[in-house]
């Protein structure tokens, strides 16, 4: 069995798994979608010649007019602790919204491991949706003491 088709059974057992709204397969693409929730999808392809999968997910749009050197920053900051971050990602997309990524080894997978990482996928999405949608307060509430890498937490709770 080649890793695409492994990842297709995986991805078709976690959605049970975890109680996922619903779970999209286009194997010949090797994409799949994940409805985590009713406004929150998680994409994974495979590369099957790299022998990883990589997670995306929208981590929304601006508020038109809007500073967005502080949001920047933050993001090249967040990429330099690739270590605490588990090498997550952020870019923009060519329509003006952000995205993020994440490129995961697929041989060791297992349906409890990808769930588990669309989880803190998911949830990493949820903390850049708000940094997204407010940087310059996210910006205000970051502390050295309290900043949590892994969820980009010292951005929001501050």
């Amino acid at each position: 069995m080649n890793l695409t088709d492994r990842i297709q059974d995986l991805v078709a057992e976690i959605g049970p798994l975890r109680d996922y709204m619903a779970v999209a397969s286009y194997p010949e693409d090797s994409l799949w979608r994940v409805l985590v929730d009713e406004d929150l999808i998680v994409e994974i392809e495979m590369d099957e010649a790299a022998g990883v999968i990589v997670l995306s997910g929208s981590a929304g749009t601006p508020p038109a007019g809007r500073d967005l050197n502080a949001l920047h920053e933050m993001m090249l900051d967040y990429g330099a602790i690739w270590r605490q971050s588990s090498g997550l990602q952020l870019a923009r997309d060519a329509d003006g919204s952000y995205l993020a990524l994440l490129r995961h080894g697929a041989a060791d997978l297992d349906r409890t491991r990808l769930a588990a990482l669309v989880d803190r996928f998911a949830d990493w999405l949820r903390a850049w949706r708000t940094i997204v949608a407010n940087p310059i307060a996210a910006m205000a509430g970051k502390a050295s003491d309290d900043f949590d890498p892994s969820l980009a937490a010292g951005f929001i709770r501050g």
